[in-house]
């Protein structure tokens, strides 16, 4: 979880260290500059108290799925 304290309203830009298979599903508001070895976001914010959500897959599930 994530907040935006300083409630500036420009876009917050998050990158999570690892591998990323790819992206199963995300809100408009959210934008994914790059998978791959990292991950990168950019989440644009809304009203206060919005949620921005993405799905992300990490690794093949059991069976190569």
């Amino acid at each position: 979880m994530v907040s935006e304290p300083p409630r500036t309203g420009q876009p917050l830009e998050l990158v999570r260290r690892g591998p990323v298979r790819r992206m199963l599903a995300q809100d408009p508001s959210v934008e994914v500059p790059a998978t791959g070895a990292s991950l990168r976001l950019r989440i644009t914010p809304g009203t206060a108290g919005a949620t921005h959500r993405c799905e992300v897959l990490l690794r093949a599930g059991v069976g190569g799925h």
